[in-house]
């Protein structure tokens, strides 16, 4: 029940946010609001905070309903579960605010897919950066750093499996902390981009 609600809050973020800019374009009404006396980064602040109030609040309540049924059922967990909700909420932060930033200047899917792609490139980078040749080892290595900070493990699906000795609660605050922190670098540098972006409504 958890991982299906995470999946679909993850999505949601995904999609929500990759819209975020479009949307307002195809619809016309970005034009009164940026006709307004207000900041551009003012206005793609406001429309991060609005997705995190509804991406929060739907997973929250996907949390508590989980957690009615696990006591109801008498369901054991350790108190990692908690600290595994917290990381969820931050990666809840992460894809909205990243794939809000792409869609500053890219469409939709393309937006959606970076953001997507960028959690999954150090998996896939491993082996690479053991690559013999000197420039494609470099590369992979400038692409790892370049992605942002990955979890040791999942905290949810192990707190119903195995109680963890001597938890490294700091390792995983830094990654929560890094990747808020990459989430508002991106934003940063997407209200920049947007700034002197020319909006066009067909």
């Amino acid at each position: 029940m958890i991982g299906i609600w995470g999946f679909a809050a993850f999505f949601l973020a995904l999609f929500l946010g990759a819209i975020g800019i479009s949307a307002e374009i195809s619809s016309k009404t970005i034009v009164h609001i940026l006709s307004r006396p207000i900041e551009r980064w003012v206005y793609l602040l406001g429309r991060w905070i609005g997705l995190l109030v509804f991406l929060w609040a739907f997973y929250l309540a996907g949390v508590a309903a989980t957690m009615i049924f696990a006591t109801a059922f008498h369901v054991f967990y350790t108190p990692a579960i908690w600290l595994g909700f917290a990381q969820n909420l931050v990666e809840l932060t992460f894809y909205s605010g990243v794939g809000l930033a792409f869609s500053v200047f890219m469409p939709p899917v393309l937006a959606g897919g970076c953001a997507l792609m960028l959690v999954v490139v150090p998996s896939l980078l491993h082996q690479t950066m053991e690559h013999p040749n000197v420039l494609l080892r470099i590369l992979a290595v400038f692409a790892y750093y370049l992605a942002p900070a990955h979890a040791p493990a999942n905290l949810i699906e192990q707190s119903f499996t195995k109680e963890l000795l001597n938890m490294p609660y700091a390792i995983y605050l830094q990654v929560m902390t890094e990747n808020v922190l990459y989430a508002v670098a991106v934003l940063v540098i997407a209200a920049l981009i947007f700034k002197r972006r020319e909006v066009r409504v067909r």
